[in-house]
């Protein structure tokens, strides 16, 4: 294992210390300002972070770039301690088993993060004012323990691509247009558990199946807590409160029990599917 110094003289930028890095070396970013973008590409175990007592930013010379991108040949990349601004996407992940820990991502034209690989985990992040702070289209991620302010569109979101088997848990999610929003229908078995989704047009909206959201805390949203337009999901524990409507129901076959939804504007519960269990809420 190598520690690889940046600036240096052997490595005057974040790009030359990433690309001669090999299996379990540490990139490690000394305090300033840094104008690149960065090519992870053939890299396997290797940590690109900031120096943790340091300020370190990536600052976009050119906003249709991609901050940090992550290609599809490499895995176990950790990038962790930086802050990075005003790129088209912050982070673009395409391999897999990768970690994204303690970053400020601020200010993309598109996605914060955009997650395409698998088995990565996003965790203790701060994505703000990005047009959607995550976008994930892989399989079995985790999002986790991240702060979601102000991403115009989506705090987080997926789209027409099916993803399964992630878990997105103990986010708080606020300021957005919807706070998460599932987009692609053929996607399955995913997990929201323990989120705090508040002060957003639109709580949670879902257009996919077989969904479990449980223990979620959906309040404080301008519209819908929860629309829920697909079939087979399951809903649990939540606590859905003073929204515009509590849940509305579109789907069939869903599964809407012990949550407590009250004191919404006009409706706690709009159902107008078909064969939904809906039981044992206050």
């Amino acid at each position: 294992m190598a520690i690889l110094i940046v600036p240096s003289a052997e490595f005057p930028t974040i790009q030359s210390a990433v690309a001669v890095a090999m299996p379990g070396d540490i990139v490690e970013i000394l305090q300033g300002t840094y104008n690149e973008n960065i090519e992870v590409q053939n890299k396997n175990d290797i940590i690109i972070r900031g120096k943790k007592t340091e300020s370190i930013g990536l600052l976009a010379m050119d906003q249709s770039s991609i901050g940090i991108n992550i290609r599809h040949d490499s895995s176990k990349i950790t990038v962790q301690n930086m802050n990075i601004f005003n790129f088209s996407a912050g982070i673009l992940i395409s391999g897999d088993k990768c970690k994204l820990i303690d970053l400020g991502i601020n200010n993309s034209i598109f996605n914060g993060i955009e997650v395409r690989g698998n088995k990565n985990s996003i965790i203790n992040n701060r994505l703000i004012q990005n047009l959607v702070g995550v976008g994930f289209d892989g399989d079995s991620n985790i999002i986790t323990n991240n702060v979601f302010l102000g991403n115009t569109a989506a705090g987080i979101s997926n789209t027409e691509t099916p993803t399964h088997e992630n878990i997105i848990k103990t986010n708080s999610i606020g300021q957005s247009q919807v706070g998460i929003l599932l987009n692609a229908k053929g996607s399955s078995n995913n997990k929201f558990l323990n989120n705090i989704i508040a002060i957003n047009a639109s709580g949670f909206i879902v257009k996919n199946q077989c969904n479990r959201i449980s223990s979620n805390i959906i309040r404080n949203n301008q519209q819908d807590g929860l629309n829920i337009l697909s079939n087979n999901n399951v809903v649990t524990k939540n606590v859905i409160n003073v929204n515009q409507n509590g849940v509305v129901v579109v789907g069939n076959k869903n599964r809407i029990t012990n949550n407590v939804i009250k004191n919404n504007e006009f409706e706690d519960i709009i159902n107008t599917g078909k064969g939904n269990d809906i039981r044992d809420n206050e």
